[in-house]
């Protein structure tokens, strides 16, 4: 954490005078807890390296990170022991300390009175073993903070972070996980992406739920050999990048045998199903060596004809 941030920090100020407009070049997504003591340690670079005041330091500070949180359960939220803290990290627990007691001057003021919120809200939980909760440390020091799923995201605003979301609601957002539409198919396999759209048009980049409107098309022969001509594109296409980076000659069948080489018999049985008739047979000859794969068919022959069918 503190080597990254010392090098953003290095980087800015090989460009700049000071730390002024560093939220502007850099942001760090904090990704769960792990990396949420990074608030204070770059507060502490800020302050104690670079001699700036805490209110600057602090608005440049929560400008520059954005929290993802993974889970719904209070208890997989990482803690930290108090006693270990300030053995560990003294200074950092200083910083956390300050940050605190701003933070809960803020709550106060918008809930006057209300001492259970204050508490349930304090980057500090007491009782007998007080602990540092991270989580609470990541949502002050950030100026976003999302879920992983759309509802994911709507229980978080409605339970776990239901204090902070009434506090600050603009701070709230969804990131889906998973690779985009738009990358996976748009970047990755322009073929295939080209396909679909002259089928069904254009729609499906920005609703993927219009991918459903392929679903008539397969049990149609013309568009099933135009799918299956694409992957046998881009396979030879693989083929040919291994070839002119590593010399030689690659085929579609050398790639099978070194499928089976480097992931193993098991998994490439499953592959089996995903392959073409050619590629079906050049896989199962190169499972041979490892044991008798036979449930999936007596014969190669009888094989490449559930292959075909897939």
């Amino acid at each position: 954490v503190s080597c990254s941030l010392q090098d953003m920090i290095r980087l800015h100020l090989k460009f700049s005078d000071g730390m002024e407009g560093f939220d502007r070049k850099f942001a760090a997504q904090l990704n769960d807890t792990h990396s949420a003591v990074a608030v204070a340690e770059l507060m502490r670079l800020f302050m104690d390296e670079n001699g700036m005041d805490w209110a600057p330091a602090w608005e440049i500070t929560r400008n520059s990170f954005a929290f993802t949180n993974h889970t719904l359960l209070p208890e997989a939220l990482e803690c930290w022991p108090l006693p270990l803290f300030v053995r560990l990290l003294p200074r950092h627990m200083e910083i956390i300390y300050e940050i605190n007691a701003r933070f809960l001057a803020e709550v106060a003021r918008r809930w006057p009175g209300d001492n259970a919120r204050q508490q349930r809200m304090s980057l500090i939980e007491e009782g007998p073993e007080p602990q540092v909760r991270m989580a609470w440390l990541a949502i002050v020091g950030s100026f976003s903070v999302n879920g992983v799923a759309a509802l994911h995201s709507k229980l978080l605003t409605e339970g776990l972070f239901k204090d902070f979301y009434e506090l600050w609601p603009e701070k709230f957002n969804n990131k889906t996980n998973g690779v985009t539409p738009r990358r996976f198919l748009r970047l990755a396999n322009p073929r295939l992406s080209e396909l679909i759209t002259t089928t069904i048009g254009d729609a499906w980049v920005r609703d993927l739920d219009q991918l459903e409107r392929l679903e008539p098309f397969a049990d149609d022969p013309d568009y099933r050999h135009r799918w299956r001509e694409v992957k046998q594109l881009n396979k030879h296409r693989l083929a040919s990048l291994v070839a002119d980076r590593y010399g030689g000659v690659a085929t579609i069948e050398f790639l099978a045998g070194e499928m089976v080489a480097h992931t193993g018999p098991e998994l490439c049985v499953a592959a089996l199903t995903n392959s073409t008739c050619a590629q079906s047979c050049a896989l199962w000859e190169a499972l041979r060596p490892y044991g008798n794969y036979s449930g999936l068919g007596n014969s190669i022959e009888r094989f490449c004809i559930v292959a075909d069918r897939v």
